[in-house]
Parts: C-alpha cells; structure tokens; sequence
C-alpha cells in the first residue's frame, strides 16, 4: 500500500524543465541528515516538492559539533539559509594547528577568504544546523520512522519500501542515508568500508574560558590528534583520534584512558576531558569509501556520506553534502530528462568531492605519522609549508560553483 500521507502535493504545482511543465513531480529523499534537509530546502525554493524519509522517530539534542566552512556557506546562501546558520553558530576567524607541548605551527587566517567569498566559517551544533534546516520546510516534508529497506524501479518510477512495509512512490529517489547507505547498497552490492586507520572520541562542553571564542584549534601527537572549536557563545566541541585497530570499546568511563593519551598534552585539553561528562563521549571508528562513478542509475542517485564518504580531517563532509544538495536542485530544475540530469549532477560533483576523499585521506595519514616517511613528512615538512601555497589550497577548497 502507498503511504500517500507522506506526500503534500497541490495539484497546481509544477516546475519548468527545459520550457516544459512537470506536474506533480515526486522526490523522496532517504535520510534526514544535513544534506537531505538541505536538498529539500533548495528543492522548496524552486517550488519542486520533496519528502524526507529519515529512519529516527524523532530529531534530538544529542550529537556534536560541525563545521560550515566558507564553501558551504556560500552554497547555503543560494537557499536564503547562510545567514540563520551563522547566528546559530559562531564564526571562528583563526585556524591554529599545535604540537602536543603548545608549540604553533602554523595558524590561518580565515577573515581574508570570508572577505573575498563574502562568506563567514562557522562552527555550530548539528543539532542547530537541523533545526534551522528543518524550519526552512513544510511540516509534512519530513516522515519520520521511515527505514528504507529496498526500493524497485519500473516505468519511469521508484517505490521505496521501508523496514515495517510501508511504500511510497516516487519519480527520483535521492540516497542521502549516509556511511551505510541501504540505497547504495542495492545499487552496487556489498561493496566494502574502507578502515582509515584511526578510532575518533568526540564530546561537548560548556566553554568556560577553555576555547577561545573565534578560533579552532588542531594539535598534533606522535600517533594521535585533539581538536576544539566553538560551537555558540557557550558551547564547544573536542574530538580526539588515534592510530589503532578497529572495533574496540571502552569501558564504563572513557576519561582515563583519554588521559593516559593526551594528560600530558597542552592546556586546556586535560582540563576539557575532565569537563565532560563520561556519558556523553562518543566513540567510532573513522571509515571512507573509496571514489566510485557513476553514483546512481535511472531514476535514483546519492549524495552526501552516501556518495563519497571521508575522513573529517578537513572538515568538508557535511559541506559537501550541502554542496551537493545545491547542484542537484539546480540540476533538476532546468531538466529535460530527470536520468540526463541526474548523471549530470554526478559528474559535475565527482571531480571535487573526489579531491576532498583522497585529500581527507591523505591528511589522516600524515597528521597520524602511519609510516615513518609520513611522521617525517610531519615534523619537518608540513611546519615548511609556505603562506603563498597554503592560501592557493584554502582558495581551492572553498571556491564553490552551482
């Protein structure tokens, strides 16, 4: 049976494609993450109607910290958002990379490039990033409790079936369901995680003087790495990584063995740890894909974690999720065949999101020291870098076009 209350259409509604009128133009997205959310904003805004189905029965405050870097934020304009998601978050002005004593590498400026893009950095809670996201659309875009088991394909249309047997018909499905992606998986099979290398432990805090409040900062071990930034005006975010094998837990309380790798680092990362409550440290394992094109067939594609899951060394796999949402809306709504513009929209992303991967990679190798060429790389070569070639790499990373 066709569940029709997930869909809010007036029969008025339309979209031009190409000098032709669509009527009735399904879209169901399969995840109600940062780029499913922002695919049916950017959706909405050219009148095309969507409807997330995301697996939680609910949206909740738990989670962590999330960078919108100058590239996201620009594609966040074109929906009317950029600037709600700024003042939910706070602007971070200095990106500071440290070794485990204190001592500067290198820091960058990151009021020149918002200058020249018109665009600010912010760091913000995922949760605030939803609910701004989540106020952009109708109340019935999103149905939640929604778990896509399988979808099938016929006569140009896509019915998606969840977990408990529900249905709904689509004209595009959109697999946004991140890392596990189950559209993915029907798609190309079974295909493998790829380990990086590196568990991660993440955790908030209210920010007593511990971070300063427009700067994010990176500190550098022998095999491990601690990170901060601001999330609001008093809140922050910390994550950890370490070099180690897949699969471990902790035990009831994570904090000593956070000790035993960074008590002896720099201030405040101790006094951070101790200001976390130990139920609220999150571990996993840090895993990517390696790139793959096409991304979808027919009437369904990817985006986001779905499509070229990363590293989070440099931060950009929410932003390119958002990127993404942008160029497949403006894909869609100049269409004249809706596969022509779906493989559109993926080769025109592959190339960049495919350099975030192997680059976000490539920095967890080197930031973590995996082999002794890399810690060397480290040490002498990364603290070298010059200014002029560090400012070529930040235009790349946060030049976006639609």
């Amino acid at each position: 049976m066709l569940d029709s209350d997930c869909w809010n259409f007036d029969p008025s509604d339309h979209y031009v494609t190409g000098g032709e009128i669509v009527k009735d133009l399904r879209i169901a997205i399969a995840g109600g993450g940062i780029g499913g959310l922002t695919l049916a904003a950017a959706l909405a805004r050219k009148g095309i109607d969507a409807t997330v189905l995301e697996q939680a029965p609910a949206y909740s405050p738990v989670g962590a910290g999330i960078t919108m870097q100058i590239n996201a934020m620009q594609a966040l304009r074109h929906i009317g958002l950029a600037e709600k998601i700024a003042v939910a978050g706070i602007g971070l002005n200095r990106l500071v990379l440290r070794t485990w004593d204190g001592s500067q590498i290198f820091a960058t400026d990151m009021a020149k490039p918002a200058t020249q893009y018109g665009a600010p950095f912010i760091g913000i809670h995922r949760a605030k990033l939803h609910e701004v996201l989540l106020a952009a659309l109708a109340p019935k875009a999103v149905t939640l409790g929604f778990s896509v088991q399988e979808f099938s394909q016929s006569n140009k249309k896509v019915v998606v079936t969840s977990t408990d047997g529900r249905q709904v018909e689509a004209d595009i499905l959109v697999g946004a369901d991140g890392l596990r992606s189950r559209v993915r998986q029907q798609l190309w099979g079974d295909e493998p995680l790829r380990y990086s290398g590196c568990t991660s432990w993440r955790g908030v805090i209210d920010n007593d003087g511990f971070v300063p409040s427009d700067e994010a900062h990176e500190t550098w071990g022998d095999h491990s790495n601690f990170g901060m930034f601001p999330m609001d005006e008093k809140r922050a975010y910390w994550f950890a990584t370490e070099l180690t094998e897949p699969g471990q837990s902790d035990a009831d309380d994570p904090r000593p063995g956070l000790f035993r790798l960074f008590g002896h680092w720099h201030n405040p990362i101790q006094q951070v740890i101790e200001a976390t409550p130990k139920e609220s440290i999150i571990r996993t394992d840090i895993w990517d894909r390696p790139p793959r094109s096409p991304w979808g067939q027919g009437q369904v594609t990817l985006l986001g974690d779905a499509a070229h899951a990363m590293t989070p060394n440099m931060g950009q796999g929410g932003g390119q999720a958002v990127e993404d949402a942008i160029v497949l809306a403006e894909a869609l709504s100049r269409a004249t065949s809706i596969p022509h513009a779906l493989r559109e929209y993926e080769q025109k992303r592959f190339v960049r999101t495919k350099f975030f991967v192997d680059n976000s990679r490539r920095a967890t190798r080197i930031s973590h020291g995996m082999t002794p060429l890399l810690s060397f790389a480290r040490k002498w070569v990364v603290p070298q870098i010059p200014e002029w070639f560090r400012e070529r790499q930040v235009q790349k990373v946060f030049h976006f076009e639609t």
